[in-house]
């Protein structure tokens, strides 16, 4: 059984980012991680030491720091560092998941065909083609059903289905996902 699929709308925007926050993380991109992890450390500490700077510089411009214990500014200032790069890496997803979806990759309609070949996606500018073994999860979202290879994310609307139950779908996908794993 194959399975050719049509979206006549773009992929949405907080869909898509569900998608790429939910993306795993392999094994083999370990390393990576963690190198990313530790510069983010560093990149936050630099951070909230110029937020406790800010912080004292406020509470002093408003003439509260005298009445304050010394351990408040500080923690002031890294609770303020806190917040701002939680809220600045959210928009920074969001921005670039933007930036992505209105590139012309994403213009006009998406095809999605399913054999147990793999995956294909294509549209009138791009086209992907993914075998199984190179998928390494497959998620099954209320929005959508969401394909992993590696870094990337391949995202399937649920509305595209149409008549065609999304869990018939899922089952073909893991048959064919495990006959390429035995082969």
């Amino acid at each position: 059984m194959n399975y050719h699929f049509q979206s006549f709308e773009p992929i949405d925007e907080k869909v898509m980012i569900r998608a790429m926050r939910k993306c795993p993380r392999s094994a083999s991109n370990r390393s990576s991680y963690w190198l990313g992890f530790g510069i983010g450390v560093l990149e936050g500490a630099i951070f909230a030491l110029g937020m406790i700077v800010l912080a004292k510089v406020l509470l002093r411009f408003i003439n509260v720091s005298s009445e304050m214990p010394r351990t408040v500014v500080p923690l002031f200032g890294v609770l303020l560092a806190f917040l701002v790069t939680k809220l600045s890496a959210r928009f920074k997803l969001a921005l670039h998941v933007r930036r992505m979806l209105w590139s012309p990759i994403y213009k006009g309609n998406m095809n999605f065909d399913l054999s147990s070949d793999g995956l294909e996606m294509s549209g009138s500018n791009v086209k992907w083609s993914v075998s199984w073994p190179a998928i390494e999860k497959v998620m099954d979202d209320r929005d959508a059903i969401f394909f992993y290879a590696g870094a990337f994310s391949y995202v399937l609307p649920k509305r595209a289905l149409g008549e065609t139950k999304a869990s018939d779908v899922l089952k073909s996908v893991e048959g064919w996902r495990n006959q390429g794993a035995a082969s």
